[in-house]
């Protein structure tokens, strides 16, 4: 969403826990799904944000968070391909205002609705840190970062990288670790770089 926008709302997401397992990054989209257990006969019940999802009386809700959902509830809930987490609505205060600042500007928008967001509960596999399928991703991460800083560089007779660059990128490994991956990248693609 585009926040310098006049067209559209603006809802605000606040996450319960203080380490989130997953965050979505900037242009990741998520929708807002309304799930509704019907108690008899009755409708489609109307909702300001997001899209509604029926159940009828019989139908199992098990599947949706750890409870099921009672006949006449609704519960709302955030999800994307990463996560689904529920999420409650408060009202904001009246005094409540979003500021955005662009360039040379300020702009107020207003904010209609606040969620508090349950527990996350990912769709996707997270290893657990220091795992092997976590440190074989980093190590390939890594070989990648060095494969494209001597690709981009202009000089093509003489290509150097400086341990500090990397580094600075890959914080959590110490320097004898990159020297090693440095040595066995070279060694492995030397046609690659040179």
């Amino acid at each position: 969403m585009w926040l310098g926008g006049w067209d559209g709302d603006i809802v605000l997401f606040e996450y319960s826990e203080e380490h989130p397992l997953l965050l979505p990054n900037v242009g990741m989209a998520s929708k807002v799904i309304n799930y509704y257990k019907k108690k008899g006969n009755e409708g489609r019940p109307k909702f300001k944000h997001g899209i509604c999802v029926v159940f009828g009386k019989n139908d199992t809700t098990k599947h949706l968070f750890l409870g099921n959902l009672r006949e006449g509830t609704m519960l709302q809930s955030l999800s994307s391909k990463l996560l689904r987490v529920p999420i409650y609505r408060h009202r904001p205060f009246s005094t409540d205002f979003l500021i955005i600042r662009s360039k040379n500007k300020f702009h107020i928008r207003d904010i209609p609705a606040i969620f508090v967001t349950g527990q996350i509960l990912p769709k996707v596999e997270i290893p657990p840190p220091n795992s092997r399928k976590t440190n074989n991703f980093t190590a390939r991460r890594l070989e990648v970062y060095i494969w494209r800083l001597f690709k981009n560089q202009k000089d093509k007779k003489e290509k150097k990288v400086k341990i500090e660059d990397i580094k600075a990128a890959f914080p959590i490994h110490s320097e004898t670790s990159i020297r090693k991956k440095l040595k066995v990248f070279l060694k492995d693609v030397p046609e690659i770089c040179f």
